[in-house]
């Protein structure tokens, strides 16, 4: 949230629209699956095999559906946020670039074939994201706090006196 209120007022709708959908791919994508993994994988490979990514063969439709929801929402919420930073002008301008290459690096790992390329751009992807997010939170902590303006009630309250 420190991220996108910082620089809320100059990366605009965009900027908004990157956060929101970024946040919603990071909790579906992260928060949500691992869950998963933890409680319901277990109990499917033991009732329904099925279900769960074929052994060795690849992973089924049904999963590939399932995760591509997460990552197209952290792809594209990566590209709109990366480019309403730029654009914004508050943190470093290549903060922003990684974000937009992390982004498309989702992208291009979307068919989730299991292959050493594929592993490798997975890979590269989440390290440039992350790395993206260090260079954004060294930004807020070097920036310090910022002023922050009244809130609009108090303001006037203030003024009309």
């Amino acid at each position: 949230p420190g991220l996108y209120l910082r620089q809320a007022r100059r990366a605009g709708r965009l900027g908004f629209v990157g956060f929101v959908l970024l946040s919603l791919g990071v909790l579906l994508g992260g928060v949500a699956f691992a869950t998963v993994q933890v409680t319901i994988f277990p109990y499917l490979a033991q009732s329904a095999p099925k279900l769960l990514p074929s052994n060795g063969v690849g992973p089924d439709i049904g999963f590939l559906l399932w995760i591509l929801g997460p990552v197209l929402l952290l792809a594209v919420g990566s590209i709109l946020l990366g480019i309403g930073t730029m654009r914004a002008h508050v943190f470093p301008r290549w903060a922003g670039i990684l974000l937009i290459v992390a982004g498309v690096l989702f992208l291009l790992s979307l068919p989730h074939i299991p292959s050493p390329i594929g592993d490798v751009i997975g890979l590269a992807s989440n390290v440039v994201f992350l790395v993206a997010f260090a260079w954004f939170g060294y930004a807020l902590v070097a920036q310090g706090k910022e002023p922050v303006a009244a809130p609009f009630a108090t303001a006037e309250a203030q003024t009309s006196r």
